[in-house]
């Protein structure tokens, strides 16, 4: 099974500080399913886009150090075709 994580979700596993608990708990355990190759997650270009806008040194090179965990969907802009009903 595919998964896409939009910014929100990405940016919260690298900080570890999505609220309520529970959230993280859940997205911690998708990482599990991902790491054990039970899903893949994904992200777009467009969550790098929007953390590099983040103003706060510290938390930009922590989104940045987080990168390489999330596989990045290399076609993020186009719908294809086939998928519509």
């Amino acid at each position: 099974m595919k998964v896409y994580l939009d910014n929100v979700i990405v940016s919260g596993m690298a900080r570890g500080d999505l609220d309520p608990p529970e959230e993280m708990a859940a997205v911690r355990a998708l990482a599990k399913a991902n790491e054990k190759g039970q899903i893949e997650t994904y992200t777009s270009r467009w969550s790098w886009a929007e953390q590099d806008r983040t103003r706060d040194d510290f938390i930009r090179v922590k989104l940045k150090e987080f990168r390489g965990k999330i596989e990045v969907v290399t076609d993020d802009h186009r719908v294809p075709v086939s998928n519509l009903p």
